[in-house]
């Protein structure tokens, strides 16, 4: 009886022994032992950076620190553009016109007659058209000027030389001169001391007569005598 007894204890003990094996049953080899791709990726250092990646900063720090360039200075703004500026809101103003510079007078070539003193007791003479030769007329009008100059030695005398209007300013002006020096010569001949004449041309600016007839132009033709000290 203790035999039987003893054969199930044995019995038992084994089914027990057996049921507690099939429950904690060993790990397979393949879930305990690492793969072969982990121990690789472990294994393997961490990848450099490219070598193109590096030549960029190689290369800023070889050429040394990149100054900005200098900021470039606004030229100074005109007043009168800035000026022309509306404020916000307020319609755009019209730039005022630039005032013209004033003309230059114009400088005759010949003194102010308004400064020079006629003298009365000397008689005008006149030419004809075109010319500086004296007439006959002019002639004995020039004598009775000698006559007075001799009488009067004291006086210096401007030979006014005219023209009309006909002609460029140019060529009257010439003409004029030539006149005033035919009248001046004359006088010297006559035994006026040439220290006491002068001459100057007037051309056509200054006209005795202002038309336009034969007879203004005649008149206006001329040399006539002021105070060359007046």
């Amino acid at each position: 009886m203790k035999a039987v007894q003893l054969w199930l204890l044995i019995v038992a003990t084994a089914l027990l022994t057996a049921c507690a094996t099939q429950r904690e049953a060993p790990p397979r080899p393949e879930d305990t032992a690492p793969s072969e791709q982990a121990m690789q990726e472990e294994a393997a250092p961490p990848e450099a950076p490219p070598a193109e990646a590096e030549q960029p900063a190689m290369e800023e720090e070889a050429a040394g620190p990149t100054t900005a360039p200098p900021e470039e200075v606004p030229p100074e703004q005109d007043e009168s553009v800035a000026a022309l500026e509306p404020e916000p809101g307020e319609p755009m103003r019209e730039a005022p016109p630039a005032e013209e510079p004033a003309a230059e007078p114009i400088v005759p070539a010949f003194p102010e007659r308004e400064r020079n003193v006629s003298i009365d007791a000397l008689e005008t003479v006149h030419f004809p058209f075109d010319s500086s030769d004296l007439t006959d007329e002019a002639r004995r009008a020039l004598d009775r000027n000698v006559s007075w100059l001799m009488e009067h030695p004291q006086v210096r005398v401007r030979v006014e030389g005219h023209c009309d209007e006909r002609g460029t300013s140019e060529y009257n002006l010439a003409l004029g001169q030539r006149r005033a020096r035919s009248v001046r010569d004359y006088l010297v001949d006559a035994g006026i001391d040439p220290a006491r004449l002068v001459t100057v041309s007037y051309g056509e600016e200054v006209p005795l007569v202002r038309e336009h007839t034969e007879e203004a132009y005649r008149l206006n033709r001329r040399a006539e005598f002021s105070r060359a000290d007046g």
